[in-house]
């Protein structure tokens, strides 16, 4: 059952109608629109029409990444319909469509404030509005609405003219966007919905053990007599997972050691790039493919046969309880992505006449309970959205009415104040409290650049980005220092390299000493005070050693997962990676101006003071991400300095024992200081892990140049949570 014409002809007359002499016209439709066809049929449609009902318009069509574009570039190419991918169209191409990324599409609006490549006098503009707000999606109404004003602004005062067509298209109504049209260009955009019921095939599963998705992997891919063939001349067969990479050791490599057939593994992140994304969807032969939930679109893979959809995601958030930033929270999975699942398999190309069937761990009614909200991962964002929005609206606190940032109309504004003060005490950003304008620093802007950069910091974390531009910024470093401050920083992803038995996690002396035993250099001298440096001596043992380098970075090497390594194979090294961490580094390096290291562990020896020159600029990254030990009370927790709540450090499962460490630092007075880089929510508290232990000298160094006093007071956060009238934590 499909309104396509009859909405289609409202829309038509509807533009037809409001053509007028005016000298200011901004005419504006919202469509909403299932996810299959509104970039295939609908958009071609609407603009084949206004090519007809105005003269030579420029024409654009702005969504969410590249891969978008160059897809639909050569679908609409078989129908006649030029385009532009990732251009403006001007001049004698105005008759092609332009496609633009949300990226693009905000460097285009940023540069046209110098030079003019928009042509408001004739244009017509296609925007995808998203669901899931992403700090992209958001900006990018942002700056269009900031852009609309600033022209109206000119034009009227010099009797110029405007005449835009906007298109805004979503699988849903979203009132925020309504309302920023609304209140900051006096344009009310009409509604048009385009109904289309499409049948999806269903099949439940209810295993929390990954049993039936391993029998089902098993069947299609391995099983001699039920295997899908694979045919030379055909992509695939595929089969999509939407679940976190890390997923594959419990889901996959089980399969793997029963047998020695294989399947390929990928994986898609919103950093994948468009040839490593064409190269996935053309692989020739049974591959399983991973999306992470950073990839929140949906494509057309030929020869896919089934979806697996999982009602848990894993993301970055913002816990209101802790006030803190969690970079890997569970949560059940929201409408949005319920919608993107679907359309993986209303999209999927069938190979013959077999369509691809859904398979999910959840029903409907679960759904409903559970179902997380859509702007939840946007949360998690918040200092990345906070620090880009600085830059185009300096009024974000002292005016926030001012801002045409839809999400943020959702969003406390007690939380943007917390963002702030923390971007302030990371050194990215000069910011008096509410009431005035916030300016980004120099550092800040480099912290912004490493944070969207996706190939040195693929989890898009901006304590990350902060340590990266550190490095580059602060130009007296030495060469040792440097070069071990890039390896830590390609070494502490999201991703582990590492994965322990848990007689290493448990504090088994002997088997410590063995992991101590099976490192190198600097990592080996500090190893203990700090899951850095434990990876740091792994990583310089291992490209010491000829063998097992030779299998762990080779470029092609072995398609397993991982291979055993060091403190008697109580470790085992994730190959893949490895190989990232590996590419990280040469690219730091070589972007940062140095010579590759012929001999990392004598390159990267350190003296004391290059020692405690390391751990204070990991100190300034992670200011807000510190807890104290109070070992000279023994029945205190360990409590997090921003919160002012207890953490729990006995899950932590990298092989560091600090609680054997703690043991012999009873009655020290004071106690410990650690920082830690991510973090998780667990039974409503924190759980810190890869902690690194602090010297008090250099918190002493950093609390008197913020100041002087208590170093908890300064960090203490003032936004409303459980623990808001408790005292500072004393540092």
């Amino acid at each position: 059952m499909s309104n396509y014409d009859d909405m289609m002809t409202l829309w038509m007359q509807q533009m037809a109608s409001d053509e007028s002499d005016d000298k200011i016209t901004i005419k504006a439709t919202y469509v909403t629109a299932a996810q299959y066809g509104k970039s295939t049929k609908l958009v071609p449609d609407m603009w084949d029409y206004l090519q007809l009902l105005r003269s030579r318009p420029q024409g654009l069509y702005v969504q969410s990444l590249p891969i978008q574009s160059h897809l639909l570039s050569s679908h609409l190419a078989g129908s006649g319909v030029k385009t532009l991918v990732e251009q403006v169209p001007r001049g004698d191409e105005k008759a092609k469509l332009g496609l633009l990324s949300y990226d693009s599409w905000q460097r285009t609006l940023r540069d046209d404030q110098s030079r003019s490549s928009l042509e408001y006098q004739n244009m017509v503009l296609f925007l995808d509005v998203e669901q899931a707000p992403t700090v992209e999606g958001e900006l990018s109404i942002a700056l269009l609405v900031q852009w609309i004003k600033r022209v109206m602004n000119r034009e009227r005062s010099r009797g110029g003219e405007i005449n835009i067509a906007i298109v805004l298209l979503s699988q849903d109504l979203r009132l925020d966007v309504l309302g920023v049209f609304e209140r900051f260009i006096n344009v009310t955009p009409r509604q048009f919905s385009w109904e289309e019921r499409m049948g999806v095939e269903m099949k439940g599963i209810s295993d929390e053990d990954l049993t039936d998705i391993q029998n089902l992997l098993h069947n299609v891919f391995l099983d001699d007599n039920h295997a899908v063939d694979v045919h030379a001349n055909t992509p695939g067969p595929f089969i999509v997972i939407l679940a976190s990479y890390e997923l594959r050791f419990d889901l996959v490599q089980p399969l793997f050691e029963k047998t020695d057939k294989i399947f390929e593994l990928r994986c898609l992140t919103k950093n994948s790039s468009v040839p490593e994304i064409l190269g996935v969807m053309r692989h020739n032969g049974r591959c399983l493919i991973f999306v992470e939930p950073s990839f929140d679109i949906s494509l057309p893979i030929r020869n896919l046969r089934y979806v697996i959809s999982l009602e848990w995601k894993s993301v970055g958030s913002w816990d209101h309880a802790t006030s803190q930033f969690l970079l890997n929270n569970a949560m059940c999975i929201s409408s949005a992505d319920h919608n993107t699942h679907l359309g993986w398999v209303i999209k999927g190309l069938p190979f013959v006449n077999e369509r691809p069937m859904l398979t999910a761990r959840w029903t409907e009614e679960f759904l409903l309970e559970y179902k997380s909200s859509d702007i939840a991962p946007l949360y998690g964002q918040m200092m990345r959205l906070c620090l880009e929005a600085s830059r185009d609206f300096p009024n974000l606190l002292r005016n926030r009415a001012e801002v045409p940032i839809p999400v943020l109309y959702h969003i406390d504004q007690k939380i943007d104040e917390e963002v702030l003060r923390r971007l302030h005490l990371m050194g990215c950003l000069h910011y008096n409290g509410p009431g005035n304008d916030v300016v980004s620093t120099a550092l800040g802007a480099r912290t912004l650049f490493y944070t969207q950069h996706g190939s040195l910091n693929p989890d898009g974390d901006i304590h990350q980005g902060n340590l990266i531009a550190r490095i580059e910024t602060y130009t007296t470093l030495s060469m040792p220092v440097r070069r071990v401050l890039i390896r830590i920083a390609a070494l502490t992803g999201r991703e582990k390299l590492c994965h322990t038995s848990s007689r290493l996690v448990n504090d088994d002396p002997e088997s410590l000493v063995a992991l101590r035993d099976d490192s190198a250099g600097v990592g080996r001298q500090y190893a203990g005070t700090g899951e850095i440096w434990t990876l740091l001596g792994i990583w310089l043992k291992m490209r010491q050693e000829d063998g097992p380098a030779r299998i762990v970075l080779n470029p092609v090497g072995s398609e397993r997962s991982y291979v055993p390594w060091g403190a008697r194979g109580l470790l085992r090294i994730n190959i893949q990676v490895a190989r990232k961490a590996l590419a990280r580094i040469e690219s730091l390096e070589k972007r940062l101006g140095m010579s590759p290291c012929l001999d990392e562990v004598k390159e990267t020896q350190l003296s004391e003071d290059e020692r405690c020159l390391v751990l204070e600029i990991l100190l300034r990254a992670y200011l807000t991400r510190l807890i104290v030990f109070p070992c000279n009370s023994p029945d205190r927790h360990p409590h997090d300095v921003v919160s002012k709540q207890p953490v729990d450090v006995s899950r932590e499962y990298h092989p560091i024992a600090f609680s054997h460490i703690l043991r012999g630092m009873r009655g020290q007075p004071g106690g410990l200081c650690a920082i830690y880089q991510m973090s998780y929510l667990l039974d409503g508290g924190i759980v810190p892990h890869r902690l690194t232990l602090i010297p008090r000298s250099i918190l002493r160094k950093v609390q008197d140049e913020l100041g002087g006093g208590n170093l908890g007071s300064v960090l203490a956060s003032d936004f409303d949570n459980d623990n808001q009238g408790l005292p500072a934590i004393e540092v």
